[in-house]
This record gives C-alpha cells, structure tokens and sequence, in this order.
C-alpha cells in the first residue's frame, strides 16, 4: 500500500511541528519546509499528493509556491494557508493563477484542518483515478480505430496478393472485381476486365451455366474442374477448380463470388507422387527385411520381394489372403494357431485398437540360436483412425548374440563400478573424519592457547583491579571524613562571621573565605566528590566480573560435569562476545526461573557464543538479538533456549546444510564452518536438540532443548559421543 505524501510549507516552525504531529498521527507522510526555495528542489524525489502552504512566505509567497507546484505536479492538490479573512481577490488570484482547491484560515482547529486535508486527498484521489480512466478510453478508442483501419488494409493487402483468382459478378456474368492473380490466369490486362462477361473468359458459356445451376440448386459450388486456355504469345493450358458462393451487397443486390485454384503445382504433384511410389517400392523391394500390410481382417493389401524370396515362388500372389493362413506354419511367427478364422491376434488388437505400435523379439530354433524382431506400425488416415498395419520381420540372430554378450560385459562393468563406488564412499568418508578430526584439534589446541592466554591475562588484571578497588574504598572513607570537616568548617565561618560584623578584620577574612569557597564551587565538589568514587567503585566491579567471566570461559576445555544455572552461563558468555554485538545489536533477555542442571557449562558456553556471534554477523546495519529461556515438560522435562535475531536469514538450502562440517557462506579465510557443527555435536552429547527456523529477510531463530538428566546418564551419552 502506498501511503500519501503531503508536503507542508509554512516559516512557523511551531505550526509545522504542530501539523507534522497532527498528520503522522493519521498515518501520513510529511516533509516540512520553511520557504518555497527548499520546497521546489526537493521535487526530484518522489512528488506529491497534497501540499498545504501559507500564504504569508518569506522570499516567494505561497500562491506563487502553488503555481509552480501546479506546473510541475499536476496530479498534486494544493491547499492554500491564510492568516487573514480570505476575500474574492485572493480566491480568484489563488484559483486562476495557482489552482487552489482549498482554504484554511488561521488560526483553526485539528478537526478543521484534518477535514480539509481528508477532502483534499479523496478529491486528488478521483481526479487521478478519472483521468486515468479517461486515458484508458483514449488509448482504447485509438486502439480500434487502428485495427479497423489494419482490418481494411489487411484486407485490401490479401484481395490483392492472394495466390488465387478472385472474381466477384453479377447474376448474368458481368465482372465487379477481378484481382490480379484472377486477371493473370485469364491473360487480361489491368482495368480491362471492365463491364467484361465472366462467361467471355471461361473455356465454355456451359461452365458458367453450371456454376448458376448448382448455386441455385445448392447454395454454393465446390471444386468445379475445367481447363483454362491462357492467351498471349502462346497459349497456355492451366487446370483450374472453381468454388463459387452467393454474397449479398446493399447496392448491387445478390453477386456471384468466384475463387479459381491454379491446379498445375497438384498436377505435378501427382506426378512426382507416383514417382516416390516407384522409388519407394523400390527400396522396400531391395529390403532384406520381410515386409507387408495388413487390413482389420488381417488380409494382406502389399508385400516386398524378400517375402517371395522367404516363401517361395507359390506365393507371388498375396493380395487378400489372410496372414495366418501365410505365416502360421512356420514357428514363431505367427501367434494365431491352427489357422482358426476366429482367433483373436493380441498384437493386432493393440495396434488396431489402441493405435500403438507393438515389437518383439522370439526365438525361432533355440538349438541354432535363430532369432527373430517383429515389428507392427500402425497406418493412420487423415483423421488419426488406423486403417493398416505395416509387419515387419527381420532375422537378428547375430544381433542378439552380440546384445547378449554386451549384456554380460555391462552386468560385469556394474559390478565392478559398485565395487569401485563402495571403496571411493569409503575412502572419502575417511577423508572426511580425518579432516574433521584435525580440524577439532587444531580447535582445541587454540582454545587450550587461548585459555592459557586468558587466564594469565585474568591473574595480572584481577591484581591492579584489586588494590585500585581496595584504595578507592579507602579514598571513599577519606572522602566522607573531609566532608564532614570542610562542612563543619564551613558552619564555624559562618558563625563567626554572624558575630563579628562587617567592618573587623575577621569579616574581611572570612568573606575571602567565602568567596573563594564559592569561586571553587566546593558545595558542588562535596556532592559530586562521593559519586565519582561510587561510579568508579561501579567500575572496578565491572571489571572484576568481566575477568571473572573470562576466567570461567577460558577453561573451555575442561571436561568436568558439573550443576550449572545456564541463565548464567548465557550471562557469562555475553559478557565475552559483548564487544561483537554492541554495534550491531540490541540484546534483549527474557530469562525465565530455570533449576540448576548437571550439565558441562564451559561447552554450552561455547555454543552459545557460536549462535550469538554468528548472530552479529548475520545483522547487515544494526538489529536485535532476543534470548529467552525457560522450562518444558514435552518431549520431556528440561530447559529450552531461544536466540534469535532480525538478520538477513538464510535460504531453504543453506539451511539444510548449517550443521554439515567445513559448511560456511563466508569468505574464503573468514570462517572454518566448525562452529555450528561443533555446537550441534556438544547439543547432541547432552542428549538434546538444536532446532532452526529462517527465511530470506526474516532473520533466524535457534531453538536449544536441554533435558534435564542425571549425571549417570549424561556421562554415558559423553562417552559414547567421544567414541
């Protein structure tokens, strides 16, 4: 849905805050000016639909604003803003000139304002939708009007380029219009077939009177045959068909509409027609192959030379004799036995019935290894109805050997390929434990390093934090004890100061006193003072809990089972990864009561910094990370972890894969594709589940469940993972 967007002019910046509020309200868009200049060079972007301007502008005045706009964006309605009564001078100078649809009058009230802006954007609203509908019609109407005057053309193109002749008469033969080709066939000259009889031109007066019969008798005539004798230099005879219909016309009454087929190229088609069928008789003659064709009563209608050759010189003659009667002697080849007239042959019946096309291979004299191809093809007339069979046999003895022996040698090659396809799955299975193997320890080895590293790293820190902790408590003692003496100080001037007067001494002193006090500001630096050293007591704590956390993270390698609050390992391990998500995300935690659980806390950790960080990193610009946790009693009792994020998410085959080793959509040098596999094989020693649901541009969501365990049982499942 595309929001309206309403520009407002006016120099009141409390008014423009004021309208600016009053419309977002309403779900509006708007972009406030202080002048007409900034207004009009904003108009590259996107214009648009209502502009509510004053009257009273600095620079260029509002009315004059509104022309421009109405120049430059028409479909914009414009409301014009004034301080004053608005008189007939002004509406006329407003509406003439600038096009105003609507005025408000200062001041007015948010029920007012907001009525003239509703009426303004539905009557802008209808103007647009109005004029859209009149260009519809516009293009509408020009549209017919071109394919009317293309339907002429298109028209007048074929009269004039049809490859037939065209002639249209008068009951008693006169022409009306005759076209080129018709003027060509009869051998006449452009334009002289005028007031000329049609009966002139054909061979015989007697044609046409049967045209004018058969019109009569039948309402139209259909490829009347006939020769025509072309003049010119040489005469030229040309078969013709003539097909003839009535065509009624308001002014000529009834007409005789002709068209005349040039029927040489059929002729000659005919002609070379006949002498394909001699080539083709040929050919299938010098076949080797038995071939004939059958008809539904399974009498023969042709046959080849190799079919006399195989039968025998008795059997020269075929036509009309049945195929069974033929061929059902020798073995095989025919399936009808005992010559029976009634026998029902499934391959005919397929082929006739159904109208496929049936093969198959027998065996003749299985002692010689004789074998046979039978073939049946269905012979279709122009409707697509099987009137014909074409039979073919052919001896593929050697052939079939040969496929038997290539049989044999494929089987063997399958074989071989299995054997060879089993060991290569093994071999690179192995591979694939291997790197992985390797790629877990040289993990490990780094998170050792990095555990090291960061314990001895903890150890210097926690000292200095330690003694600047300790001296800032001191500093905070010190502190209050100063207090208590400059503010008791301060009450002995005053009263000093009370009793001594304005002229001794001590008065002059004691108002340098305090003029110095108050030139240093010290009532300030005695309230101030205690919450410096609090914030930097709030520091040190800081501090202090961030080492202790890397502490407990640094032991990441540590295999001891141990009761953990996984609210605060999650706590822990934001702490650490802290530095990656501040500037790309807002953490919001809602974390539920969860009892303590045997659990290894350092592993989870580090499946928890996998899925956060890779979190971070899925948010392009900035977004929002949400951890929840909580108990759950089904599949069983244990405790669910949630993270999620507004990142880019990822497609429905990147997800299948996540948790596949050496899997990753970063660059090449920017991640090791470890990470989730790692996380998911540590979910998997828990005897829980890591569940994701993403989209496209919907971010990602991660689903831990960690059932709640005895220590026994969550041992035996560790081992088994490590085995």
């Amino acid at each position: 849905m595309t929001y309206p967007i309403i520009y407002v002019i006016d120099d009141d910046k409390v008014l423009l805050e004021f309208i600016k509020d009053v419309l977002e309200r309403k779900g509006y868009f708007t972009r406030l000016y202080e002048n007409a200049e900034d207004c009009l060079k904003s108009l590259n972007e996107r214009a648009p639909d209502l502009v509510i301007a004053d009257h009273a502008l600095p620079g260029m005045d509002g009315c004059s604003l509104l022309e421009h706009m109405r120049k430059q964006c028409p479909k914009a309605w414009r409301i014009l803003i004034t301080g004053k009564q608005v008189d007939d001078r002004l509406v006329r100078d407003a509406v003439n000139r600038a096009g105003v649809h609507h005025f408000i009058q200062k001041p007015f009230g948010v029920e007012e304002f907001l009525f003239a802006v509703e009426k303004a954007l539905e009557d802008q609203r209808q103007y647009v939708q109005l004029q859209e509908l009149l260009n519809e019609l516009e293009d509408l109407a020009r549209k017919k009007a071109k394919e009317a005057l293309s339907f002429q053309r298109r028209y007048k193109s074929l009269f004039e380029k049809l490859h037939l002749g065209v002639f249209v008469t008068k009951w008693d033969g006169e022409i009306v219009e005759l076209n080129p080709f018709g003027r060509w066939l009869f051998g006449i000259k452009e334009e002289n077939y005028i007031k000329v009889s049609i009966k002139d031109l054909l061979p015989t007066e007697l044609i046409f009177s049967n045209i004018q019969r058969l019109l009569k008798e039948k309402g139209e005539v259909r490829g009347l045959e006939t020769v025509l004798i072309q003049s010119g230099e040489k005469e030229k005879e040309i078969p013709i068909a003539i097909t003839a219909f009535f065509l009624e016309d308001p002014d000529l009454g009834r007409l005789i509409l002709g068209i005349i087929e040039d029927l040489t190229k059929d002729v000659e088609l005919k002609a070379r027609l006949f002498e394909a069928q001699l080539q083709l008789r040929s050919t299938i003659d010098a076949m080797k192959d038995l071939i004939f064709t059958v008809n539904r009563d399974h009498e023969i209608v042709s046959w080849n030379k190799a079919i006399v050759d195989f039968l025998g010189d008795d059997y020269q003659e075929l036509k009309g004799k049945k195929c069974f009667e033929v061929f059902g002697g020798i073995d095989g080849l025919c399936c009808v036995k005992d010559n029976l007239e009634g026998s029902v042959c499934p391959y005919f019946q397929k082929v006739f019935d159904l109208g496929q096309e049936e093969r198959r291979t027998f065996c003749v004299n299985k002692e010689k290894d004789i074998y046979w191809e039978h073939w049946i093809y269905p012979i279709c007339d122009i409707s697509g109805n099987v009137m014909q069979a074409v039979i073919v046999f052919r001896d593929v003895s050697e052939d079939f050997k040969k496929n038997l022996e290539i049989e044999r040698m494929n089987r063997e090659l399958a074989r071989l390929y299995d054997e060879a396809k089993k060991k290569n799955q093994e071999f690179e299975k192995l591979i694939k434990e291997l790197k992985e193997a390797q790629a877990h320890l040289v993990q490990s080895e780094k998170l050792a390093s990095i555990g090291q590293l960061s314990a001895g790293i903890a150890h210097e820190i926690n000292n200095p934090v330690g003694f600047i902790s300790s001296n800032l408590n001191t500093l905070k003692d010190y502190a209050a004890d100063l207090e208590e003496f400059f503010r008791k100080v301060i009450e002995i001037v005053d009263s000093v100061q009370e009793k001594c007067g304005e002229d001794s001494e001590v008065a002059t002193l004691l108002g340098e006193f305090n003029e110095l006090k108050e030139e240093l500001d010290i009532d300030f630096i005695l309230d101030d003072i205690e919450n410096l050293i609090e914030q930097s007591l709030e520091g040190t704590e800081r501090v202090r809990k961030i080492v202790q956390d890397l502490k407990e993270f640094s032991h990441s390698g540590k295999e001891e089972l141990e009761y953990a609050d996984i609210n605060k390992c999650l706590e822990s391990t934001l702490n650490i990864v802290w530095n990656e998500l501040k500037y790309k995300a807002e953490v919001k935690k809602d974390f539920g009561k969860l009892p303590l659980m045997p659990c290894y806390p350092q592993k989870l950790n580090q499946v928890f910094m996998n899925i956060l960080v890779n979190a971070a990193q899925a948010i392009e610009d900035r977004g929002e990370i949400r951890i929840k946790t909580h108990v759950v009693d089904t599949p069983k009792q244990g405790i669910e972890v949630i993270i999620e994020d507004t990142g880019k998410g990822m497609t429905e085959e990147v997800k299948k894969r996540i948790f596949e080793p050496f899997f990753t959509t970063k660059p090449v040098g920017k991640g090791t594709g470890l990470g989730l596999h790692v996380s998911y094989k540590i979910v998997k020693a828990h005897k829980g589940e890591i569940r994701v649901e993403s989209e496209p541009g919907q971010g990602t969501r991660f689903t831990i469940f960690l059932p709640i365990l005895n220590e026994k049982e969550l041992e035996s499942e560790q081992q088994n993972g490590e085995k």
